[in-house]
């Protein structure tokens, strides 16, 4: 590309994790929909004891609409397009503002989830965004300041989270009622 269209006319553009409105994947959804509505009576949720993983994530609207004006020429080179970094236990705090609760975060070893079969970033049966490798905690992680001097605006993590409450319920990530509720119990 670059030797067709010129350096100062060509952008490589590495996104993080996408989500938002229209998610297809359950990850930016999960989290506001389960402190919207716990499995529990008691409004507990259950979370990985993960306080130094950090979570990313940029929403469809603010890449798309900064990929635009990158192609109408409001700059060149390469660029890490993510969200603002924040650990998961901000993120979970985040999402819970979103769904307006203060239910109880209820954290098990991360250990002891994956030896329950609870899977890691996505997918059925798992703890979205969670990841027990630190190796994958830089993928979160990585500067943004050359986007952000190229115009990309990011909205705060707490109004993407609140913008995906409405989405319809996408059952690709996550756990079911039934399966947090027994997690809990066994936990307890």
């Amino acid at each position: 590309m670059r030797e067709v269209f010129g350096i100062d006319r060509s952008a490589i553009v590495r996104s993080g994790l996408i989500g938002g409105p229209g998610d297809p994947t359950g990850r930016s959804t999960y989290w506001p929909r389960r402190f919207a509505a716990p499995s529990n009576p008691d409004g507990a949720v259950l979370a990985p004891d993960a306080p130094r993983l950090p979570t990313s994530l940029i929403d469809v609207r603010d890449l798309a609409g900064w990929l635009v004006r990158l192609a109408e020429g409001a700059g060149s080179g390469a660029f890490n397009a993510q969200g603002e970094p924040h650990p998961l236990p901000a993120h979970l705090e985040a999402a819970r503002a979103a769904a307006g609760q203060r239910s109880e975060t209820v954290t098990a070893a991360e250990d002891w989830l994956a030896a329950q079969g609870v899977s890691e970033w996505s997918g059925p049966r798992s703890l979205p965004l969670w990841l027990r490798d630190e190796a994958w905690y830089g993928m979160n992680a990585r500067s943004t300041e050359r986007a952000a001097a190229a115009g990309l605006e990011r909205r705060p993590l707490e109004s993407i989270l609140a913008d995906v409450l409405g989405e319809p319920v996408v059952s690709g990530a996550g756990l079911t009622d039934e399966e947090e509720r027994e997690l809990l119990a066994q936990l307890r």
